[in-house]
């Protein structure tokens, strides 16, 4: 099953939920500006179906893939260490989930 990123961001939001700075494009220029300040500390994937594809990663201001942004739009997102992630499946009115050190 495939994911929205794009959708699923902006239902975060809508739900008051706290969404890291984030900043959708395909423009190089634009990437760059908003990676610069974060000092390495920015997360990009990308969010389309385009036949250029990227891992998602951490990356730094000057990284090579910033120039390649242009081929496949990509969400870059701060970086927010964690502890852990958790899953949820949700069946009929009952929730289950899991913590994943």
């Amino acid at each position: 099953m495939g994911q929205d990123k794009l959708r699923e961001w902006r239902l975060a939001e809508a739900a008051g939920f706290a969404v890291p700075e984030t900043l959708l494009t395909n423009s190089p220029d634009e990437a760059s500006a908003f990676v610069d300040p974060w000092d390495g500390a920015v997360v990009f994937k990308d969010f389309s179906q385009a036949r250029l594809r990227f891992r998602t990663a951490l990356i730094a201001p000057g990284d090579p893939r910033l120039a390649q942004v242009r081929h496949s739009p990509c969400a870059f997102q701060q970086y927010v260490p964690k502890a852990f992630d958790v899953r949820a499946v949700v069946i009929g009115p009952r929730v289950f989930a899991v913590r994943i050190d």
